[in-house]
């Protein structure tokens, strides 16, 4: 039902270009329906079509091999893109930047991610902020 939903959503009634993603989904799910205990097999297509979509600066990457806080699941970089909370920030230099919020928790911690997305597409920010 998931992926019915997401190509009305995204290729009906909206104007994006992942229909191929979303017909593939959908097939892989309806395929998976016939092997026992195999569920959520259209969503490891997608997060497989998403996951690399980010691209990160070394600080980041380094960043990543640090903590938990920093090296969250790549998955949820996919749920970043698809659901998070996008809005414009002027940082400290001038330049305008992406911000990306996405509400969670981290072992029982609420709080959000966060992404800082440069000009050129770059991810110079990815961190799980504990809410206070």
């Amino acid at each position: 039902m998931y992926d019915l939903y997401r190509i009305v959503r995204d290729n009906v009634i909206g104007n994006c270009d992942n229909l191929g993603t979303n017909l593939t989904a959908l097939g892989v799910d309806f395929g998976a329906a016939f092997v026992p205990g195999v569920t959520g097999a259209g969503i490891v297509v997608r997060a497989g079509k998403n996951i690399n979509k980010f691209k990160y600066t070394p600080k980041v990457l380094k960043q990543i091999e640090s903590d938990i806080y920093h090296g969250f699941p790549s998955i949820i970089d996919e749920m970043a893109i698809n659901y998070g909370k996008k809005e414009k920030i002027i940082g400290g230099d001038g330049i305008e930047r992406t911000r990306i919020i996405l509400p969670g928790a981290i072992n029982g911690k609420k709080g959000r991610y966060e992404w800082i997305v440069e000009p050129d597409g770059s991810v110079n920010h990815r961190f799980f902020r504990i809410s206070k």
